[in-house]
Parts: structure tokens; C-alpha cells; sequence
């Protein structure tokens, strides 16, 4: 009977000897499963705020729908400040509108008249530069860029120049030149079919 009460003592003391121990693991335990737990939810937290600072702080303006007004850098040499680095600056300023401009009269130059004249009009000495071009060909139809005529050899159509006269068109009966005399113009217009006939 003294050793069943013996062994049960015994294993009530080692029991007893044992729960300290026991309970100090466990408390281990808990207090590394809490510094786990601890760390990870930090992880996450700082997750998160880098999250919310890339979203809401790193974003072009036009995604935060937050209009920034322009402003330009202007620098006013004479009322400029030195800085440390001997430049001169000053705090940009925003675009003004630009002042009311006034109306400003433009005057045209007056249209020109040109006038027209026929060979048989003109004076005789004026004449001799047309008389003495050589028409070998010349060809009219009802389509204009069709037509052109031969002089000395060098076909022309309108919009031409052959020594200082300009083909305005060709006609039916001959051609219309243009000529520059100073600062006035005229238009002459040549039969070369008159001529022609003269030959």
C-alpha cells in the first residue's frame, strides 16, 4: 500500500514540478506565434500605404482630375535678384491674357487696269518687236490647256514668257501677250492669221 502512495506521490510531484515548465512553453509559444503575427500584419500595413501613395500621389494630374494652372518662367533683367549662384530669377508668374490689340488699317494697293490693245493700235515703232516674231504654228481649240503656238521654234501655251511677253491666252485668230512697261501693263493682242495673210 506505502508504494502505491509512494508512486502516486511521486507522480503528483512530478506533475506538479512539471506544470511550471509547461506553462513557460506555452508562454514562449504564444509570445512567438504574437511576434509573427505582429511582423505580418506591419507587412501588410506598409503594403498598403505604398498602394495608396502609388495611386493617389504618383498619378499623372489628369487621372487626379486636379487642373494645375500653367505658369511660365519670366525673368525681368532689371528687377531680377542675384541668387547665391550670381543668375538672376524670379518666382514664374501665370499667363496673363494678351492686351487688347488695336485694329490696324491695312491699305491695299489699288487694282491696276490693264488694258487692251490690238497690233493696229499700238505705234508703229511698238509694233516692229511683234512683227518681227515668227508664227510657224498655231493651234486653238475649246479646251484651253490644248491650245499653243509656235514662235521661232519654241512652242509655247498660256502662262509662258518668250523674250519679256507673257502668253496670257491664245485666241482664235492669234495670241495676247502681256507686257511690263515700267510700272504700268498692257495686253496686247496679235492676229497671227492677219499676219499670215500678209506674207
Amino acid at each position: 500500500m506505502s508504494y502505491i502512495l509512494d508512486a502516486l506521490s511521486k507522480s503528483q510531484d512530478e506533475r506538479t514540478s512539471a506544470e511550471p515548465s509547461l506553462k513557460l512553453q506555452q508562454t514562449r509559444a504564444r509570445k512567438t506565434w504574437n511576434s509573427w503575427l505582429i511582423g505580418i500584419l506591419v507587412i501588410v500595413l506598409l503594403c498598403n500605404a505604398g498602394l495608396v501613395v502609388w495611386v493617389f500621389y504618383d498619378q499623372p494630374p489628369a487621372l487626379l482630375n486636379t487642373p494645375t494652372p500653367l505658369t511660365i518662367p519670366t525673368q525681368d533683367p532689371v528687377h531680377a535678384e542675384p541668387t547665391e549662384r550670381g543668375t538672376t530669377s524670379e518666382p514664374p508668374t501665370a499667363i496673363q491674357p494678351p492686351p487688347a490689340t488695336v485694329p490696324q488699317i491695312i491699305t491695299l494697293p489699288t487694282a491696276q487696269i490693264i488694258r487692251r490693245f490690238t497690233l493696229a493700235e499700238l505705234p508703229s515703232n511698238e509694233q516692229t518687236l511683234y512683227q518681227e516674231l515668227n508664227y510657224s504654228t498655231h493651234i486653238f481649240t475649246n479646251d484651253p490647256s490644248l491650245c499653243a503656238i509656235v514662235i521661232d521654234g519654241q512652242r509655247l501655251v498660256a502662262g509662258d514668257v518668250f523674250k519679256g511677253l507673257k502668253v496670257i491666252a491664245i485666241t482664235e485668230a492669234g495670241v495676247v501677250f502681256k507686257e511690263n512697261r515700267g510700272s504700268t501693263q498692257r495686253e496686247v493682242e496679235v492676229s497671227v492669221l492677219e499676219q499670215w495673210g500678209t506674207l
